[in-house]
């Protein structure tokens, strides 16, 4: 029965029993257990398979790396291996006289040779073992057993993090640290909004009520907490771990998701969020769009931190919500927009939480993001989820002639003639998503922009003078 109790520690400690070493367990509820380590003998040479990064999922003819997370488990330090697998029993072995596995931990990621492309949909098995360890032929490790699903119609999942946290809160600061090491090492690979709370008392500033509702919706008794996809790892970010995020990450979605995100420069955003199912979905789907400001200060409290990552501001969707229909190769276009309202204030704590329609708390409106998920409501299963890391600004007010600037013929097919009174220093061109698809560094007031390469659309075109940016509203055909 001691799986049903939480652990304090684990601890090993020379001379409790004897002169021997005991492996000892403390229970938050009083209990301690010891472990007489003297019997304990590790085998002269051995590898020990934790777990696998391949991905669990492949797109027909996708080529797929195979991978296994290693680490010592025997007293030599391991030298050289066959490094084997099969594919439904078909076995590929890869002779390895270069290595060197000194350590218990970290773990270490060995990357096979040979790799793995699917030419038809269905279910394969995988093994993978290691044998022959050091020269040994009755040294192998265990086999690691996994199923690769392969899928005509399947995209690459990101990671929704959710994080229940606040500036009154000491641990989070810790958390959040954490956290953000987690992320930096997996830059592309996961989203995040962060929910300030109204406690520990008083609270942080930026408490918001939607956020309020999504404490509710995940049940949220303390803080700090994460929750990511919904409901792959529910707990203190603490616990949470870079292998956690890659072991969800490798797991398949069937949902595309991209969305536009265009700030008019008057407090006003809006966002096109574009949904191509990959197959039906049935039950209680639910779509969220979430305006996050990058990073905040002024709500800085009790618990040491001086800035703050991917804080919630607000929903452009309901709190809880927008019901949408997934039907295979549907594809659905979600047009919503948000006025931020009045000036800004900032709560003196939670109690007084802003009022959206008379004020706001955004401190920079150019560290404003978007982050987007479909989620069934009932399991509480994240779909898919996506980001727009900085708004584009708005095609409404690019009609201003600063710098006497023509730009035809307009809309372009091939090229576009910049002509310009004043010098100008370097040519950006943007899509409507914020992303960098041209720039140069130029000295000049007239250029020819060839844009064959640009796919059909609109763009934002940058051109930078000693008197500022001038920017302009483009079309492609």
């Amino acid at each position: 029965d001691w799986e049903n109790y939480y652990t304090y520690s684990i601890y090993v400690q020379h001379g409790v029993v004897g002169t021997t070493n005991t492996l000892g367990v403390l229970f938050m509820s009083g209990f301690h257990i010891g472990y007489d380590m003297a019997g304990l003998e590790l085998p002269a040479v051995s590898l020990t398979i934790k777990n696998s990064y391949t991905k669990p999922w492949l797109k027909l003819n996708e080529t797929g790396i195979i991978s296994a997370n290693v680490y010592r488990s025997g007293n030599a330090v391991v030298t050289s291996y066959d490094y084997n697998y099969s594919i439904d029993d078909v076995v590929y072995t890869e002779n390895v006289t270069d290595a060197n596995i000194a350590l218990v931990y970290p773990i270490k990621t060995l990357e096979h040779s040979t790799t793995f492309t699917p030419t038809e949909e269905g279910t394969y098995d995988l093994k993978i073992w290691f044998s022959n360890i050091n020269g040994d032929a009755s040294a192998t490790s265990d086999t690691f057993n996994m199923k690769i699903i392969t899928y005509q119609k399947v995209t690459q999942r990101t990671v929704l993090h959710e994080v229940f946290s606040s500036s009154t809160c000491p641990p989070c600061a810790g958390a959040n640290i954490l956290l953000k090491s987690i992320f930096e090492e997996n830059p592309d690979k996961f989203t995040c909004v962060k929910y300030q709370m109204n406690w520990p008392s008083p609270g942080d500033p930026y408490f918001t009520l939607e956020g309020n509702d999504r404490k509710t919706y995940y049940d949220v008794q303390s803080v700090p907490y994460l929750a990511v996809d919904g409901n792959y790892y529910n707990d203190n970010p603490s616990l949470y771990s870079s292998e956690l995020l890659l072991m969800e990450y490798l797991q398949p979605s069937f949902v595309e998701m991209n969305a536009t995100f265009v700030y008019d420069n008057n407090q006003k955003f809006h966002t096109t969020v574009t949904i191509n199912p990959l197959k039906t979905f049935t039950g209680n789907k639910k779509l969220f769009v979430a305006l996050v400001e990058s990073v905040t200060r002024m709500n800085a409290k009790t618990n040491g931190e001086k800035q703050f990552f991917y804080v919630f501001k607000k929903f452009m969707t309901d709190s809880k919500g927008n019901s949408i229909s997934l039907q295979d190769g549907e594809e659905v276009k979600v047009d919503l927009a948000f006025h931020f309202q009045g000036k800004f204030r900032l709560p003196f704590n939670a109690g007084s939480p802003i009022d959206f329609n008379t004020e706001h708390s955004v401190e920079n409106f150019k560290n404003m993001m978007l982050v987007y998920w479909i989620q069934d409501y009932d399991t509480k299963e994240v779909l898919q989820s996506g980001k727009v890391d900085k708004a584009v600004v708005g095609i409404e007010d690019l009609q201003d002639n600063k710098g006497n600037v023509k730009i035809y013929p307009n809309p372009a097919e091939g090229m576009i003639n910049i002509q310009s009174e004043t010098l100008f220093s370097n040519i950006k061109v943007l899509n409507l998503l914020g992303q960098v698809v041209y720039n140069i560094a130029v000295n000049t007031n007239e250029y020819i922009l060839q844009t064959s390469d640009l796919a059909p659309g609109l763009y934002i075109l940058q051109l930078q003078t000693e008197n500022g940016l001038i920017t302009k509203k483009i079309s492609v055909k």
